[in-house]
């Protein structure tokens, strides 16, 4: 959207309701269960029902622009919390819940002339932990570090810089 000459904005969001995600054992005495919302020994990675991103964009006529992007995860439950009895085992109180998480990224940018392109920026801005659980409840291969890095931001802030360069 043109802002008259000073610029142009743009806002863009893209989000995902995860309405169930079913697994089926293939046992007949273990039978199926449905791993939307939750995490732990039986689902694995968590599936939150909900997740987004939206990024809010500013472009300058100059060349120069800048952009911050809300990554969005909703709250997952210990999977053992569940109703179906075919997601069984021990519950860890600790672990009953993994919070909603948010992270913000922003990124700058300049044009210069019609050969260079610069840019930098910083992901998880605000340098948010990523949300820990305990053993029991991070199972190995899916859990790495009492967190699932797959899923949330398990670095940090992260910085970085490019060129580009056109010949």
């Amino acid at each position: 959207r043109e802002i008259g000459s000073i610029g142009r904005a743009s806002l863009s969001f893209v989000g995902t309701y995860l309405d169930e995600l079913i697994t089926d054992t293939g046992l007949a005495a273990a039978g199926s269960f449905d791993c939307a919302g939750l995490y732990g020994s039986n689902c694995g990675t968590p599936s939150p029902e909900w997740r987004h991103q939206a990024r809010l964009s500013f472009d300058m006529p100059n060349g120069m622009g800048a952009s911050i992007r809300w990554r969005y995860f909703a709250a997952v439950d210990q999977d053992t919390t569940s109703s179906n009895a075919n997601l069984s085992g021990a519950t860890q109180p600790a672990n009953l819940q993994i919070p909603a998480q948010s992270y913000f990224d922003l990124a700058l940018t300049w044009k210069v002339g019609d050969h260079y392109d610069f840019r930098l920026g910083a992901n998880n801005l605000f340098d948010r932990e990523p949300p820990l659980v305990g053993s029991p409840a991070c199972p190995a291969g899916t859990c790495n570090g009492n967190t699932f890095a797959q899923v949330y931001d398990a670095l940090g802030r992260y910085i970085y810089a490019g060129v580009k360069l056109e010949f």
